[in-house]
């Protein structure tokens, strides 16, 4: 996983976020095309962003539980406080 500064909207949640490439550009850097000039934030409008339940971050939680990263009301239950990028 390559890391670069966050984008605005990870930049609310953390200061890194993964370099995530558009389609047409992976030939370019998996054949040495393109240097460092894919390796920054991606667009603001690439990722989104909602409240998920704290059980996202439970290790009992099953893997395949589409359920934890639903939506879920901020503040309800004590059971919103995650963000789901």
């Amino acid at each position: 996983m390559i890391i670069t500064d966050a984008n605005e909207l990870a930049g609310e949640l953390h200061d890194r976020m993964p370099v995530i490439l558009e389609p047409e550009q992976f030939e370019a850097r998996l054949t040495g095309a393109a240097g460092l000039e894919l390796l920054k934030p991606a667009a603001n409008d690439v990722l989104q962003c909602w409240p998920v339940s704290r059980r996202v971050n439970s290790s009992r939680a099953s893997d395949d539980d589409a359920s934890l990263v639903e939506a879920v009301a901020i503040g309800t239950g004590g059971n919103a406080q995650q963000m789901h990028v």
